[in-house]
């Protein structure tokens, strides 16, 4: 048999290294603390035509833009929902009854690193009559990659939004509201990822929101009425279809709180090995 005093160390070197691996293996928290969207599986394909219709976005996660943020000044609900191959989101802008210049942008953290990195960093905006997705260049700040969206360009495949002024659950006036499908791979992301995540262009005049008869904005995860930059955008966390229907997903940062309650536990296991050991020695 080992001596205890050789055995010891090995129990502790055994349980630090496993609390070490369960906490380095988390990416970085919510760059905004408490900045966090759990998106919900896509059981009802939403149809981007820019109408609301009845029972399409009931799978949805809804994030309310004036509750996450007082400042904002229109009122508006923004819904996400995914499957295997998508991001769908909601713009409803319930506040906006203008049917003219508007504005809509959602911006990604792609690789979720809270840095620039050239050729990713990817926008979709809709601004009058025009839409686009941009991606970073060290360069110009941000480069158009296409305008009016291109399915046919290298992981574009089904990008598409729409742009509609209807009516919804959130409002029975006719307001302004944007559907978008985005394709995952495009933004290097996959069912249970946790992405980077804003409503703002880094251009100031692309605000999340704009009603352009009225200059009022919106802004997630904070309203500024101008740049969010990237290391400080939220988390948006896709669902997997095992945790995105009517349950509670568990991020991969929830590991960093399991850790240290892991380590614990070998440790106890250790203790109760050296126990162990003592009794029989003493017998």
């Amino acid at each position: 048999m080992k001596p205890l005093r050789k055995v010891i160390p090995v129990f502790l070197t055994t349980a630090m290294v496993a609390t070490l691996m369960f906490a380095t293996a988390m990416p970085v928290n919510a760059h905004y603390p408490g900045a966090v969207i759990q998106s919900k599986w896509a059981t009802v394909t939403p149809t981007i035509d820019g109408i609301f219709s009845p029972g399409e976005w009931a799978d949805a996660a809804i994030v309310d833009l004036q509750a996450a943020d007082p400042a904002n000044e229109i009122e508006a609900y923004v819904y996400f929902t995914n499957d295997g191959d998508y991001l769908y989101a909601l713009v409803d802008v319930a506040g906006d009854t203008t049917d003219d210049y508007d504005e809509s942008t959602l911006s990604f953290d792609t690789g979720h690193d809270a840095a620039y990195t050239d050729g990713h960093e990817d926008t979709f905006s809709w601004h009058f009559d025009e839409f686009d997705h941009r991606v970073w260049n060290s360069t110009a700040g941000q480069h158009v990659l296409c305008c009016h969206f291109n399915p046919t360009l290298p992981l574009h495949t089904g990008l598409a939004v729409a742009r509609g002024f209807g009516t919804s659950p959130n409002s029975g006036t006719n307001h302004v509201m944007y559907e978008y499908r985005i394709p995952l791979p495009l933004i290097l992301a996959a069912p249970g990822d946790t992405i980077g995540f804003a409503m703002d262009g880094e251009l100031d005049e692309f605000l999340g929101i704009y009603d352009g008869s009225t200059e009022r904005g919106d802004q997630w995860p904070f309203f500024r009425s101008s740049t969010i930059y990237i290391y400080e955008y939220g988390d948006l966390i896709l669902a997997t279809y095992a945790t995105g229907v009517g349950g509670e997903a568990y991020p991969v940062n929830k590991v960093s709180l399991l850790a240290p309650w892991l380590g614990l536990a070998l440790l106890l296991a250790a203790g109760g090995g050296i126990l162990t050991m003592r009794r029989r020695r003493a017998n």
